[in-house]
């Protein structure tokens, strides 16, 4: 072997040792830090279920709430309908579909509060209750002005929804939205009075006649909400989804 070669691979025995122990030490050092941390978040878990599942814990609050707003939906449902729409049939060749919205029961003798919109050009009102019941309801008054309607069935045992006497809302207020949403029947959302006093003018139906005072809440309400009934965190309505 060459003087030269013989150099040069001493040289590089060393520096290839010392790069295989640096890749060594690089990987143990990264697996340790894997392991330390994969041991905190395993105490940090251990740390806060401790605390979840203690009786008096931080999440009691938090049970509290989520038994309160079942409470809550369970009080509200009975008195919510869902109403199913067909129009008058306007031309033999071109049929209306079918427009579905939401309602809540005013009285024990079968009157239903719903919005003007949904059933303005009624040919059929179907109501359902909350227990599947159906049955065919007549238009006894409206209110384009206030996007208010009234029906009426013949039912026996149904069970009026509560009203607040006087809708003391604040911005900031927790409210619920029951209806249904997009024909999913009988939901509820929930969210916050988000002002008072809103001029919808020039945004729909009800704002091209140039009304105001509206509730603005950020619960989420969609195609089928209308007519829905919006409550308090009693479950006592203080208002009704319009647009």
């Amino acid at each position: 072997m060459p003087r030269t070669s013989a150099r040069s691979m001493a040289i590089l025995l060393p520096v290839a040792v010392m790069l295989a122990a640096g890749i060594v030490v690089l990987f143990v050092v990264q697996w340790a830090k894997q392991e330390l941390d994969f041991a905190r978040t395993r105490a940090t878990m251990q740390e806060v279920a401790t605390r979840i599942h203690s009786a008096d814990g931080d999440s009691a609050l938090l049970a509290a709430l989520s038994r309160a707003q079942r409470d809550l939906s369970t009080f509200v449902q009975p008195s919510i309908v869902h109403v199913d729409v067909q129009p008058r049939q306007r031309s033999r060749r071109r049929l209306a579909p079918s427009a579905t919205g939401s309602g809540w029961i005013w009285d024990e003798d079968g009157h239903i509060v719903t919005a003007w919109h949904v059933v303005e050009d009624a040919e059929r009102i179907t109501i359902q209750l909350r227990n599947g019941q159906q049955h065919q309801a007549r238009l006894v008054a409206g209110d384009p002005a206030t996007d208010l309607a009234v029906l009426k069935i013949d039912a026996s045992r149904i069970i009026p929804a509560t009203m607040a006497s006087q809708a003391d809302l604040q911005p900031g207020d927790l409210v619920f939205a029951f209806g249904s949403p997009l024909d999913f029947r009988f939901s509820v959302t929930s969210g916050l009075v988000s002002g008072l006093g809103r001029d919808v003018a020039g945004q729909g139906p009800v704002g091209r006649l140039g009304y105001e005072d509206f509730i603005q809440v950020d619960a989420p309400i969609n195609p089928g909400s209308s007519g829905g009934p919006i409550t308090d965190h009693r479950g006592y309505v203080v208002g009704m989804s319009t647009a």
